[in-house]
């Protein structure tokens, strides 16, 4: 064997190795690359779903706001007031209580 041979030989699989390696780094940096873009993608999915839940909350906030003063502005003495007149009520000045101590059904 001659010595350019043996050479030859190791440059050649030295040469393969090398291609084998930068083969499965370019695998290896498109996968990183194409799992980072799924990560992004994602991340801003994610991101307007919460910004349309949180518009959701405040507008639930909102109507809830609303409903608690109309129910408060219900429950006042002068909507009472007006509703009494409207249902032809009377003020009561005397109450009377019916008191039943003997019991109905006794056996």
């Amino acid at each position: 064997m001659s010595p350019i041979s043996f050479s030859s030989k190791n440059q050649t699989r030295k040469s393969a190795l090398s291609q084998k390696v930068l083969a499965s780094l370019i695998v290896l940096s498109v996968f990183f690359v194409a799992f980072y873009l799924w990560q992004i993608n994602d991340l801003a999915t994610k991101g307007f779903q919460i910004k349309g839940l949180e518009e959701k909350i405040a507008s639930i906030r909102e109507n809830n706001k609303n409903l608690e003063l109309q129910a408060t502005d219900l429950q006042s003495l002068s909507n009472i007031e007006k509703l009494e007149k409207d249902l032809n009520m009377v003020k009561v000045n005397k109450v009377e209580y019916i008191s039943t101590f003997n019991p109905v059904a006794v056996r």
